[in-house]
């Protein structure tokens, strides 16, 4: 859509015996109109109705052709989704993922760059990847200050096997603990022998490392 204005319109409809491939269910596009929208069967036919699963592997690639720049919208005048499945428009342009329902729509602007239409800016899918943690590892050190037990709260990009080690301010060594391999989650060590103060615990998971100080009651 343009200014509230109908330019085209693209059937998805979801049949468990149908394929992603072009078949008897689907029907071609026919690019007559100033813009058109469409979907891209497996095979990389054009389609004006694309019938195909709907699953949890969801992924129906779009295409966008125009001879004008400006905004559009894109609207879902109908959804009906079974088995509590969820899609989402996936706009790889601007990396950015909106959940589709009933009359929801999105809004975007297409320019004389190549990259704002074509075949490869939108994309319908399940749900987005959740995202990737930045730093490497992520720890937290609870309570504060420590008692007869240490409990570290950690994240890591991917699952490790990960040591815990716990070092005096001048570097020496107390104590070293490895652990089973784990993405996220919480771990404890005892710590009732360790004499007041200050401490440093070193969480060590592939080749990263993170240094907490934490003080000792």
């Amino acid at each position: 859509m343009q200014e509230n204005s109908l330019l085209d319109k693209l059937e998805i409809l979801g049949i468990d015996s149908a394929s992603s491939r072009f078949e008897k269910w689907d029907a071609e596009k026919i690019n007559e109109n100033k813009i058109s929208l469409y979907s891209i069967s497996r095979d990389s036919i054009a389609l004006c109705i694309d019938a195909r699963p709907f699953n949890n592997n969801l992924f129906i690639p779009l295409g966008i052709a125009s001879n004008k720049t400006g905004k559009y919208k894109l609207v879902c005048t109908g959804f009906v989704i079974a088995n509590d499945l969820e899609a989402y428009l996936n706009d790889k342009l601007l990396n950015r993922y909106q959940k589709i329902l009933q009359d929801s729509s999105y809004t975007f602007e297409i320019s004389t760059d190549s990259t704002t239409a074509g075949e490869k800016r939108f994309e319908i899918t399940g749900p987005p990847p959740p995202p990737r943690q930045e730093d490497p590892i992520i720890a937290t050190i609870t309570p504060s200050p420590v008692h007869n037990q240490l409990g570290i709260r950690y994240s890591f990009r991917e699952p490790l096997v990960y040591q815990i080690s716990i070092h005096s301010i001048d570097g020496t060594l107390l104590l070293n603990k490895t652990f089973a391999a784990s993405k996220n989650g919480f771990a404890s060590i005892e710590v009732p022998h360790l004499k007041a103060g200050s401490y440093v615990a070193v969480i060590k998971a592939g080749k990263n490392y993170l240094l907490k100080q934490f003080i000792k009651l």
